[in-house]
């Protein structure tokens, strides 16, 4: 058997095809792409996306659109069908379960932003001009004054893509193996407003989706660098208004002065946001986390 063939459209490229370019090498490593848009050329290939008309080409009338109305391009479409391969591949240890979060997760967080930018959906609510993936991928096509061959750029992006998405997959691979922490701290809970982890792992997600009438205000788990930190549960996932805050008067204080004001002798620092603090050992975030409790909203 010759090398898998992958086909997509030459000149200028864009992060749907470039990802999921990324995809397919992570599942065929030693793949030959075919970049054009010759249908002699693109016909022996195994695979054909984002040209040719065919199942992986979003650029006709029979648009695919996902639950949220969301429109497939081929990096969507691609991760969908091809997902599942790739994981095999390159996440180890996954039951069923885990691997349908995974596969949303890295289309939620990643492929939805990338196909509704391609297909031209506006994602933008503000006047901000937002640097994207997208527009990442984009800027390694040739300026005008570049002479730079069109296919070695593109195989620069799509180099960039494969880490690209290897980091998305071991994020939500993470998370998804962090269920059963974040589970059994939430059950066994001695105090009801502390959810304290035995290992620092990705704790919101889980618990939010479990603690339906905000009983945790607080989380406290080891540093992996140094000490202790307590922080604040979020209201909703991904916003920063917290169900309570850290104590006003710790706010922006470090070392000394943050054990004057706590009268714990090895504070370490709080956030002038106040939604993050630290001690040197467990007894002593504990004793910050009982202040933070019993202090005023």
């Amino acid at each position: 058997m010759g090398k898998y063939k992958i086909g997509t459209h030459n000149g200028t490229f864009h992060s749907d095809e470039v990802f999921a370019s990324a995809i397919m090498l992570g599942i065929f490593q030693d793949a030959e792409i075919v970049r054009s848009r010759k249908g002699e050329l693109l016909e022996p290939c195994d695979i054909v996306f984002d040209v040719g008309g065919g199942k992986y080409d979003h650029h006709t009338t029979g648009k695919q659109y996902r639950e949220n109305k969301v429109p497939y391009a081929s990096a969507g479409l691609i991760w969908r069908d091809f997902g599942m391969q790739y994981l095999a591949k390159n996440a180890n240890d996954l039951n069923e379960d885990e691997i349908t979060h995974v596969m949303q997760s890295v289309d939620d967080s990643l492929f939805v932003t990338i196909d509704a930018l391609d297909n031209g959906e506006n994602i933008f609510s503000s006047e901000m001009r937002i640097k994207t993936i997208s527009s990442v991928i984009s800027d390694f096509n040739s300026s005008w004054n570049d002479n730079s061959l069109s296919d070695d750029k593109f195989k620069d992006a799509v180099s960039l893509a494969k880490i690209v998405l290897k980091n998305q997959v071991n994020r939500a691979v993470s998370q998804v193996k962090a269920k059963t922490i974040i589970i059994e701290a939430f059950e066994n809970r001695k105090q009801s407003e502390l959810l304290i982890l035995t290992t620092f792992c990705p704790w919101q997600d889980h618990l939010l989706s479990m603690d339906k009438n905000h009983e945790v205000l607080f989380a406290i788990y080891k540093d992996m660098n140094n000490g202790y930190r307590i922080q604040v549960v979020p209201k909703k996932l991904g916003e920063f208004t917290a169900i309570k805050d850290l104590p006003e008067e710790w706010a922006g204080k470090s070392d000394g002065e943050l054990a004057k004001v706590t009268g714990v002798d090895d504070a370490i620092f709080c956030h002038p946001g106040r939604f993050i603090a630290g001690a040197g050992s467990f007894a002593s975030i504990m004793k910050m986390a009982k202040m933070a409790i019993e202090a005023k909203a």
